[in-house]
């Protein structure tokens, strides 16, 4: 009988081993997370970004943050540009088409024109998160 109290007494020790410690303290910092590339990129909203630009003045330069956000989203350098996407954030196709071609001219990005149709926009500079080559794109067509 003194056996089997023992045996149980051992397996209790066992099951309940280590519930009584106490959990490690985490540490008082947490670490702080970096891009993976380690290269500066900013993350806000894009009406934050609307109304940066409004109050600076030059709500044409919301076009480029668009156009980036959209390659970044749809994981695809080559992007359609619809009037409408940009009038939610009161950017007219006046402004859309003037920024489009600074843009063009700066060797940012390539535009191709449809008819009837939503232009699109080819990102020619890398977008973080992009998984496929941009330049690899551009250069097969």
């Amino acid at each position: 009988m003194a056996d089997r109290e023992d045996e149980d007494e051992a397996m209790l020790a066992r099951l309940t081993q280590g519930i009584n410690q106490r959990a490690p303290a985490p540490s008082a910092k947490p670490k702080h997370r970096r891009h993976k590339r380690g290269k500066p990129y900013a993350q806000m909203y894009l009406k934050v970004a609307e109304d940066g630009f409004r109050a600076l003045g030059n709500p044409a330069s919301f076009v480029w943050t668009y156009v980036q956000y959209r390659a970044w989203a749809d994981n695809n350098p080559t992007v359609p540009l619809p009037n409408e996407a940009l009038a939610t954030y009161g950017i007219s196709r006046q402004v859309k088409w003037k920024a489009l071609r600074r843009l063009e001219q700066a060797g940012l990005i390539r535009i191709e024109t449809r008819s009837r149709k939503s232009p699109l926009i080819t990102v020619l500079r890398e977008v973080p998160g992009v998984s496929t080559s941009i330049d690899k794109r551009v250069n097969q067509r």
